[in-house]
C-alpha cells in the first residue's frame, strides 16, 4: 500500500516547468543524450563481464 501512495504522489508532481527550462538549453539536452549513451555502453560492458564470470564459475 505504501508503494501505491508514493506512486500516486509522484504522479501529482508537475515536471513540465522544470523540463521546459532544461530543454530550452541545447547544450544541456545534447550533453544529457551523450551521457545516457555513455552510461548505457558502460552498463552493457559491466553486464557482459559479469555474465562471463558467472558462466566461468558455473562451468567449474
Amino acid at each position: 500500500m505504501s508503494a501505491e501512495m508514493i506512486f500516486s504522489c509522484l504522479l501529482q508532481i508537475s515536471t513540465e516547468e522544470a523540463a521546459n527550462k532544461i530543454f530550452n538549453n541545447e547544450f544541456v539536452v545534447i550533453s544529457s543524450i551523450i551521457t545516457m549513451k555513455l552510461l548505457k555502453f558502460i552498463l552493457l560492458i559491466i553486464i557482459k563481464q559479469v555474465s562471463k564470470e558467472v558462466d566461468r564459475y558455473a562451468r567449474g
